[in-house]
């Protein structure tokens, strides 16, 4: 196989396309819930730092459509930080905390599971890290 031909391969799992298109839903819906939550937090430390952390999803988020080459490492810090945030909540909920297990459980496995994406697929390395925008 030529060397021309392996590249058009490599490059039909180019771009923001099949799972890439659910970690760029999931920055938007938690972009929008975080500016909910920091208008109703306005001015108290922890709309402060929810408002921190949706800088930090717009930033990733700009990163991601632009395709640029730190995206996966961004992208992996940010659902660290969103597994981070949600055993914080967790332990704050004290006394409902049996209740929180299964929804952070859940939200801990796909912050994994697409954080793993971000670091083995095909389609990740074509389109972040390959070609002439990587």
């Amino acid at each position: 196989m030529s060397e021309k031909a392996e590249w058009e391969a490599k490059d039909e799992l180019r771009g923001i396309r099949g799972w890439l298109l659910l970690p760029l839903a999931h920055l938007v819906v938690t972009m929008l819930c975080l500016a909910w939550i920091s208008v109703r937090l306005a001015f108290t430390p922890l709309g402060w730092a929810t408002l921190s952390f949706f800088v930090y999803a717009v930033f990733c988020l700009t990163r991601f459509m632009h395709e640029r080459r730190e995206t996966p490492m961004l992208m992996t810090a940010f659902y660290a930080m969103n597994i981070a945030a949600a055993i914080a909540m967790a332990a704050l909920r004290a006394f409902g905390l049996a209740s929180n297990l299964i929804p952070l459980a859940i939200q801990a496995a796909a912050c994994a599971a697409m954080a793993a994406y971000f670091h083995l697929s095909l389609r990740v390395k074509n389109t972040f890290f390959r070609g002439p925008r990587g």
